[in-house]
């Protein structure tokens, strides 16, 4: 079997499991269950909470991202691949979909809201503040090389609240 259509065969497969799910989750789900209605309502849900993605093309062959210097490109520079995909052309739409597109979820804004209210923030350093006494490892701080890691470098581990 082509590896191509291993992987289309699969992604259709799981397109449909999720379609189906969103069919029957009432019959699924206990009765009280606060799952969405659709996948629209749960993006705008990530969208209000702030957690939000950008978008890049891709090369399908992997080769490249299409931004900064390749953000005008219509073609891969490494194997030679279009960009879009000009048989799903939709309607009177200018542009053809591309090939394949990249959805990035930065990681600052993640953590940032972590810290975003005291009673958060205390629960991020819980692993400062409830250290073993008792030389049993409990949680990964407690290991002997945690230890020696923090008496290697301590500037990395001083405490700055």
């Amino acid at each position: 079997m082509n590896v191509n259509n291993y992987i289309s065969i699969n992604v259709n497969l799981i397109f449909s499991m999720i379609t189906n799910y969103w069919l029957f989750k009432d019959k699924v789900l206990p009765s009280g269950n606060v799952l969405l209605g659709s996948c629209e309502e749960a993006k705008k849900l990530l969208k209000m909470l702030g957690v939000e993605y950008i978008s890049y093309h891709a090369c399908p062959n992997d080769c490249i991202l299409y931004r900064g210097e390749y953000a005008e490109k219509e073609m891969c520079l490494k194997c030679g691949h279009d960009r879009y995909d000009k048989s799903k052309k939709k309607g009177k739409s200018r542009t053809s979909p591309p090939f394949k597109i990249l959805r990035h979820m930065p990681i600052i804004p993640r953590i940032q809201r972590f810290f975003c209210c005291k009673e958060l923030a205390m629960l991020q350093r819980w692993h400062v503040s409830h250290r073993s006494e008792l030389g049993v490892m409990r949680i990964p701080t407690d290991s002997i090389a945690m230890k020696h890691i923090e008496d290697t470098w301590p500037e990395k581990f001083k405490d700055e609240v």
